[in-house]
């Protein structure tokens, strides 16, 4: 389970650095999308904000780096719906938002 953790974290580290100097690189910033990765694992780029890994396993939905407003976080909730009926049972923030 560890490494999977680690190889998850390292991945999301990897596609948010990418993606983010893309969107500035034009600009501006695109709206915010859910991206599927694997059958289970999806990206919410916010390239004007927070970027979220959702992970969904058996138990519940492992999220990632939450959202700084409770708008923002709201939207996200309602993304994550969109994909899955389980619960959002574990939060990871790698920073403060």
């Amino acid at each position: 389970m560890a490494n999977v953790l680690v190889r998850i974290l390292t991945s999301v580290a990897m596609l948010v650095s990418v993606a983010t100097t893309a969107a500035f690189a034009q600009g501006k910033a695109p709206p915010p999308q859910m991206k599927k990765v694997a059958d289970d694992l999806y990206f919410w780029f916010d390239y004007a904000g927070t970027n979220s890994a959702i992970w969904i396993t058996d138990e519940g939905v492992f999220l990632i780096d939450t959202q700084p407003h409770p708008a923002a976080a709201r939207r996200l909730i309602a993304e994550i719906a969109k994909i899955t009926d389980k619960p959002i049972k574990w939060a990871f923030n790698s920073q403060a938002h």
